[in-house]
């Protein structure tokens, strides 16, 4: 049985270009306080939902960051979690957010994985907090995507990748449930790494935006060097037989300083993807070639990335945000950064 149906196989085939993107730092964090961001997501009224990783417990910080004024505030302490990682958007100002317990080598402890429930109006500097679901047998997600629901704007079905177990885990906010939607090989790690980056699989997940979801969700493996798709109906489950799609591999071997991280999908199916540990790069959505945006030799740039974590798309469609954790090339901590890009 053919586990691995290729889309395209890309070799090195990657360019360097900024003259069609603009990008600026919009906000960082201090050396004082050096938030690592893990995650973002643009709400509604441009204002952006950023989550850390690592960061103080008990009950973690969920900031949002205005981008008017520049500033970040907490808008909600989510319980029983030192990390966040994923962020979805359910419809009518709600979402959900992945978090757990951390401990050791990257791995949530076993038992305090959950997806919390939050609502959030628009310029509203509180959230509330409405669920916490727990997420069983799991000591780790990365990413996460809420599935369009047929004739509704509300969602209620999420994907998060089991980045240690192989399979995306599906969390089903209205039975308030969680299980495993499938496994496949592509999903996780990968055994010829003996660093730590090769028990990470699947590292990000996301979606075509709005209409034009063509049914598949789009993915990144660090440890495997892959930008890839599956594809999967309404309720989480794949469709028919066949195994996960590689779209795109990683220019040089990956490893524990060049791998691929989150990344977001425009609605022409291209994506975006942040490449540890100082690079963004643009893959074409039919050719699955690779395009340089931000990064050493890219001339003109004019922003350095330090551990670009995270990639979303803004609310026109032309232009992308990207999270990082603030860890520069000599492996200072300096603070996360918020960078905006236009194409």
């Amino acid at each position: 049985m053919q586990l691995v149906r290729s889309f395209v196989a890309l070799g090195p085939l990657l360019t360097a270009t900024s003259a069609a993107f603009t990008a600026t730092e919009i906000f960082s964090f201090t050396p004082s306080n050096p938030v690592f961001i893990e995650n973002l997501f643009v709400l509604p009224d441009n204002r952006i939902l950023l989550t850390h990783f690592g960061g103080p417990g008990p009950d973690s910080p969920l900031y949002v960051l205005n981008q008017t004024s520049g500033t970040v505030s907490v808008v909600a302490s989510l319980p029983n979690s030192t990390a966040q990682t994923g962020i979805a958007a359910l419809g009518g100002s709600k979402y959900a957010i992945t978090t757990g317990v951390l401990g050791a080598n990257f791995e949530f402890v076993n038992g305090s994985v959950a997806a919390h429930i939050i609502s959030l109006a628009p310029g509203s500097g509180t959230a509330t907090l409405l669920d916490t679901i727990p997420i069983p047998d799991t000591i780790s997600t990365n990413g996460l995507v809420a599935l369009p629901a047929a004739g509704s704007n509300s969602r209620h079905i999420l994907l998060s990748a089991d980045s240690r177990g192989f399979r995306l885990l599906k969390i089903n906010t209205a039975t308030r449930t969680a299980s495993v939607a499938f496994a496949d090989p592509l999903f996780g790690g990968n055994p010829n790494i003996t660093q730590s980056i090769g028990i990470t699989g699947v590292n990000g997940l996301n979606l075509r935006p709005g209409k034009r979801w063509d049914g598949y969700v789009y993915f990144t493996n660090s440890a495997r060097g892959i930008y890839g798709r599956v594809q999967v109906d309404s309720a989480g489950d794949k469709v028919g037989s066949g195994a996960a799609q590689v779209v795109s591999t990683i220019a040089t071997p990956p490893g524990q300083e060049n791998f691929f991280d989150d990344l977001a999908v425009t609605r022409f199916g291209h994506g975006y993807v942040a490449w540890q540990t100082d690079k963004l790069v643009r893959i074409d959505g039919a050719t699955g070639a690779q395009t340089m945006v931000l990064g050493p030799g890219v001339p003109g740039a004019g922003v350095a990335l330090r551990y670009p974590t995270s990639v979303k798309l803004g609310l026109s469609g032309r232009e992308v945000y990207v999270a990082t954790g603030g860890i520069d090339a000599s492996g200072n901590m300096l603070g996360g950064q918020v960078v905006k890009v236009t194409f």
